[in-house]
């Protein structure tokens, strides 16, 4: 019961800390040189992800994402650097629904960087990888806690609808585990394939 208290006291601070930083982007002031403010991008994300487990059926689940996407130039610019190609600082407050082995839910957040490079007027190519804190319900041989770290790399492509929205379709690896705090912690891998609509700010 202690470690549940624990657990949520964790993700609500984590909420707020996301939630304050968000504030404090969108009120900021601009870049002077570009106009532009750090907050670029709100994407909605949904797809499909499965994963071997080791005694039970294949691990399943729809995971549901909400992505700020914020453009370090924004700051860098200020103190004279400048990075090549087109980079973004991505935050991810996500849920998921487990379908197999039984039904459950995940929740947590990703903290990501991505670089972009455009292939024409309309499509983009994007890698990313990234790393953040997981709270899962599947009970399993590999994982001893439901509070773990879940680490993505992937990739995708994007493509331009209209002025300001963008369509997107993905794949990620991820692994989860719980950074050797308990055993067990095998971890869990899952393929995961992504599509989602971005709204340029």
């Amino acid at each position: 019961m202690a470690g549940k208290r624990m657990t949520a006291r964790a993700l609500m601070a984590g909420a707020a800390f996301l939630y304050g930083l968000a504030e404090a982007v969108l009120a900021g002031p601009a870049n002077t040189e570009t106009g532009k403010t750090a907050l670029q991008e709100i994407t909605l994300l949904s797809g499909w992800a499965k994963g071997q487990l080791m005694d039970q059926p294949e691990y399943e689940l729809t995971p549901i994402i909400v992505r700020l996407s914020y453009d370090p130039d924004v700051w860098l610019h200020s103190v004279g650097l400048d990075m090549p190609g087109q980079w973004r600082l991505n935050v991810e407050p996500f849920f998921s629904h487990t379908w197999s082995p039984v039904s459950g839910q995940e929740y947590g957040c990703g903290f990501f960087v991505r670089w972009q490079y455009p292939m024409g007027k309309r499509f983009s190519a994007y890698l990313e990888g990234g790393t953040g804190p997981i709270h899962m319900t599947l009970d399993s041989v590999e994982q001893s806690t439901g509070f773990n770290f879940i680490d993505q790399a992937g990739m995708g492509v994007t493509m331009q609808v209209c002025e300001k929205v963008r369509a997107e379709l993905g794949y990620r690896i991820r692994h989860v585990s719980n950074a050797g705090f308990k055993e067990r912690n095998g971890g869990i891998e899952n393929d995961v394939l992504l599509l989602g609509l971005s709204y340029e700010l």
